[in-house]
């Protein structure tokens, strides 16, 4: 089922209001064209630091500085397009070959390879994490009434995602300020990531009030 520039617009509103980070990817964005490193170690050190922060240390500065112009390069037929008018399948191995050579870099990984990928055209790719991949309990996806696929974590996954994104908004008359692939990426975060999220925290803190409530009887 597509989606209509409301709900966007709706999504767009709650995520500035609740993701403190956005400045962030706002700086990252200004400075890519001419530091394009330093805005993905930016963009991995605030927005996928869960994995970025295990790997700082050994982070190979100049190897990844290679491979994001080598994706530079993969990704000269896509200059222009956008989620909407993108042929993804005929641009199948290019998209393929990009998310494939990011995510295998220690640090950027599957989620961040997404993040990098947008940077590098913010108008087409759009963003994912483990919940919006569909990586959790599928009864978590059920209680927030979703229709989120699960996807796998290699280009050809990705592909797909982009593809599912592509048919739920290709209708859509965009004109906010964040391009469409970053409100796609917003809606998605405020409505499968941070619900779940929500639920997790009430699971965990359930579990914890039946501990100690145990733990006094046993006293």
């Amino acid at each position: 089922m597509g989606k209509s520039e409301t709900e966007l617009i709706r999504a767009v509103k709650v995520f500035q209001k609740v993701e403190g980070r956005s400045d962030f990817f706002a700086l990252a964005e200004n400075i890519c064209k001419d530091h394009l490193i330093e805005a993905v170690i930016i963009i991995l050190g605030t927005w996928n630091f869960a994995v970025f922060r295990y790997h700082l240390q050994k982070f190979d500065i100049k190897k990844t500085s290679k491979t994001l112009g080598n994706v530079q390069d993969i990704l000269r037929p896509l200059k222009g397009k956008t989620i909407q008018s993108v042929d993804l399948e005929k641009h199948r191995a290019v998209i393929i070959s990009a998310f494939n050579s990011l995510s295998a870099i220690k640090g950027i990984e599957f989620t961040g390879a997404s993040k990098v990928l947008h940077l590098l055209n913010k108008d087409l790719f759009v963003m994912w994490d483990g919940y919006i991949r569909g990586e959790k309990s599928k009864r978590y996806y059920r209680e927030i009434k979703t229709d989120i696929s699960k996807y796998g974590k290699d280009g050809d996954s990705y592909l797909a995602f982009l593809k599912d994104m592509q048919i739920k908004y290709q209708e859509v008359q965009w004109q906010g300020e964040m391009t469409l692939a970053r409100a796609i990426d917003a809606y998605n975060y405020v409505n499968v990531t941070i619900e779940i999220q929500k639920i997790e925290k009430r699971e965990s803190e359930k579990k914890k009030a039946e501990k100690k409530a145990l733990a006094e009887k046993e006293a």
